[in-house]
């Protein structure tokens, strides 16, 4: 499979693109952000099949970083600030590490009863996801709107997408057949850490950027204001 952090670079890169369809308000800013979140935590959900998988270790090290942010942000505002800083970094950790344990606890139930590519892999699993997810979107929201588990579902197909992509493929419809699929010829399938990989991880934001400025017009405003 490609790993973990081109995984997380098209899950961006989704959430970008579906940008598109947002409409251009005051809200548009936080919505993008919450869509893009979403689409990335879908794209790496499907391995929490395997152990140390990125989406457990993600609230642990993101915590991690936002605590020696504000450590350092306090040191350069006096002893007040920076006992704050401290404590409250000691908080931001202890989040991350309980949401870390929280997604550690889903995984091994998880890999009790699948094993890597197995059935969090698989077509039948995609569609039960994409109907809780939305379902729970439209119960939870104020505006009963579905967006929220389309982005997380779209997410969660993007990786199964990006996997298809390599020489193992995916045995799309189990637990009824091993039989293996690609969305490649033979020819352009590619084994993991290859370049391919690797590319793939640094063009998708690149590609769901462009497809958010085109669906919103925002090139041909930025060339005509560079045009005069």
């Amino acid at each position: 499979m490609p790993g973990g952090k081109t995984h997380m670079a098209i899950g961006i890169g989704t959430g970008l693109a579906l940008g598109a369809a947002l409409p251009l308000s005051p809200a548009f800013l936080w919505q993008l952000a919450l869509t893009v979140t979403l689409t990335t935590l879908g794209a790496l959900a499907p391995d929490l099949d395997i152990a140390d998988n990125e989406l457990e270790e993600l609230g642990r090290n993101e915590g991690s970083k936002a605590a020696r942010r504000l450590r350092r942000a306090g040191r350069r505002g006096g002893c007040l600030l920076e006992v704050v800083a401290f404590a409250v970094g000691l908080f931001v950790r202890a989040v991350g590490e309980i949401v870390s344990r929280l997604v550690e606890t889903v995984a091994w139930l998880i890999q009790r009863v699948t094993t890597h590519r197995g059935l969090t892999h698989s077509l039948v699993i995609a569609v039960i996801v994409a109907l809780v997810s939305g379902n729970l979107s439209v119960a939870l929201t104020p505006t009963h709107t579905a967006w929220w588990g389309i982005a997380w579902s779209v997410g969660y197909l993007s990786h199964l997408a990006s996997d298809a992509l390599t020489i193992s493929g995916l045995k799309l419809l189990q637990p009824w057949s091993q039989r293996r699929y690609w969305l490649a010829p033979r020819i352009f399938r590619f084994r993991v850490g290859a370049w391919p990989d690797a590319l793939l991880g640094t063009i998708a934001p690149a590609v769901g950027l462009l497809a958010l400025l085109l669906g919103h017009g925002l090139l041909d405003a930025l060339a005509t204001a560079l045009g005069g």
